[in-house]
């Protein structure tokens, strides 16, 4: 399978399979995004996980700034990948994810130039080996005049592709 992505200018895109342990594939179960203020250091979203096997990937902008933390309801999550070219975006996973309502906290090393965006995904059936919640990262970079960045990620039956395009 692959996952192609269509963005703006100077757009990067990443994605990175999520994998499964039983039967069936990992099944969609919230998402929450947010959008800070220009030049805060830190930006926190409530996000909601229920079900069981859960996995929660959260997908960041730092806009060009060093990302130092990200938790959930004070658990640290797990870079996945870091596609740091013309436009930083960033991928971090956490298995087993507390259930309800909790904060996604991101904290960067210094202010960020413009705004740290950034958005949530979790899921149920997923497996509950932190090391193997994702495959591979893959990301591409689009110079200004490319309108049409892709990137191929290899999948399995019953894998989910997450993506994440900022531009």
């Amino acid at each position: 399978m692959a996952r192609h992505g269509r963005a703006f200018p100077g757009s990067v895109i990443t994605s990175s399979p999520a994998r499964k342990p039983l039967p069936g594939p990992p099944v969609f179960d919230a998402a929450s995004n947010a959008i800070s203020a220009t030049g805060a250091s830190s930006l926190t979203f409530a996000h909601t996980c229920a079900g069981i096997n859960r996995a929660l990937i959260v997908g960041i902008y730092p806009s060009f700034q060093t990302i130092t933390g990200v938790t959930y309801n004070g658990v640290s999550l797990e870079l996945v990948g870091l596609a740091n070219t013309n436009i930083p975006v960033a991928l971090y996973k956490l298995s087993n994810p507390e259930l309800g309502t909790n904060n996604v906290v991101i904290t960067l090393a210094a202010p960020a130039v413009s705004q740290i965006e950034a958005g949530a995904v979790s899921f149920t059936n997923a497996t509950q080996t932190q090391s193997n919640l994702t495959g591979t990262f893959a990301s591409a970079d689009s110079p200004p005049s490319n309108v049409t960045p892709t990137v191929n990620v290899t999948s399995a039956p019953s894998e989910v592709v997450i993506d994440c395009v900022v531009w």
